[in-house]
């Protein structure tokens, strides 16, 4: 579809009222920082300073994957810690219409298909004001995410730890599709967190992480590190064996041992 008829759809489905599609950014996350208030996505063919977590480089193949931020303002201030695990569960449903196989969450933040990176999700908190200070109330969030969506060739250094929705699907998919099955899905989330109504979506996230039941190691975000069998886990936080529950705003990394 043509960006009209993608702006067009996402005002008419989802809670994002403007697209702004450029041809290329130095960061989609920066860009929709800036942009004068309200709901919207920004998606590059082309981000010449893309970033993942702690400042990690992303680089997109132009015209070719999916380099896009969703910026959404007004959300309930309530348990907001809840967004991260919620919002990366989002994106891994929506990318599976897609893969046509099932995909999982590597937490905290990538989309893994038989162990290989096919998406990056960034979240970025705004103030309260939003980012031109038009005072709405709630907690502002820019949701950046990179798929790989139509490269089949990777650099030798990723050529066993990344792959793609083509070939995980064995064909080309039209990437404003899936800008519009994002937007749907996230938009369904905070929908869903806005009224309280998390079981199923928690549900899912303990499915994508496949965890539950597994020895697992956990990465400490002060450092260190902590073992045992993943005995529960919700949006809020997590427990190994009979110890006390972790919070999950303190879990850097969870890994199979």
């Amino acid at each position: 579809m043509d960006d009209p008829t993608l702006q067009r759809r996402l005002a008419a489905e989802t809670r994002f009222t403007r697209l702004l599609h450029v041809s290329s950014c130095g960061s989609t996350q920066d860009l929709a920082a800036t942009e004068p208030s309200g709901d919207l996505v920004v998606w590059a063919d082309l981000q010449e300073a893309g970033r993942g977590r702690k400042g990690r480089a992303w680089f997109g193949a132009p015209g070719k994957d999916v380099e896009v931020t969703f910026r959404a303002a007004g959300l309930p201030v309530d348990r907001p810690l809840r967004l991260a695990p919620l919002l990366a569960t989002a994106v891994v449903v929506a990318l599976e219409s897609f893969a046509g196989d099932a995909l999982a969450l590597d937490w905290p933040n990538d989309v893994v298909w038989r162990g290989r990176k096919l998406s990056g999700i960034l979240l970025d908190a705004q103030s309260a004001s939003g980012a031109n200070g038009d005072g709405a109330r709630g907690v502002g969030l820019l949701v950046g995410i990179g798929v790989n969506v139509n490269r089949t060739s990777f650099p030798p250094e990723l050529l066993e730890r990344a792959t793609s929705l083509a070939l995980i699907s064995g064909r080309m998919h039209e990437r404003d599709e899936v800008v519009l099955r994002l937007a749907q899905s996230i938009d369904g989330a905070l929908a869903a967190f806005a009224r309280g109504e998390l079981a199923e979506h928690e549900a899912c996230f303990r499915a994508r992480l496949g965890l539950i039941g597994c020895r697992v190691r956990v990465g400490l975000v002060q450092g260190g590190t902590r073992d045992g069998v993943l005995s529960s886990l919700d949006l809020d936080e997590l427990r190994l064996d009979d110890s006390e529950p972790l919070p999950l705003a303190l879990v850097e990394s969870l890994a199979r041992q």
